[in-house]
């Protein structure tokens, strides 16, 4: 020592182990923390899931349908024939319902398609 009163600088260890113990320590803190992230995150997805990412059927139903042009193309040279036909669909479908107020309860409502008209 060459002062009064100077310590002796002495590395920081945690609990007094050595070297191999805190390794092996770290380790399973850290494959600890990926086993704990990894099960908040298939929480989280099969929140998800069930929640915004429903499969529902699809509720579309064709009201009529009128054929409104037709271009025929022949082709002499080599036996061909080409129709295009264009066609007018009425077709009725649910709205779309937003899905993202998830803090508040939902309401049950009955499935009505929109009025025609």
């Amino acid at each position: 020592m060459n002062a009064i009163g100077a310590r002796r600088h002495r590395p920081f260890l945690t609990s007094g182990g050595s070297k191999p113990h805190r390794q092996r320590r770290c380790r399973h803190f850290l494959f600890l923390c990926c086993l704990l992230l990894l099960i908040f995150l298939a929480v989280v997805r099969r929140v998800l899931a069930l929640t915004i990412f429903k499969i529902r059927n699809p509720s579309a139903a064709l009201v009529s349908v009128r054929v409104v042009g037709a271009s025929p193309h022949f082709t002499l040279l080599s036996p061909r024939v080409d129709v295009n036909i264009t066609l007018d669909l009425l077709v009725r479908g649910a709205p779309p319902q937003p899905q993202l107020h998830l803090l508040r309860p939902r309401l049950r409502r009955p499935h009505l398609p929109p009025p025609l008209g």
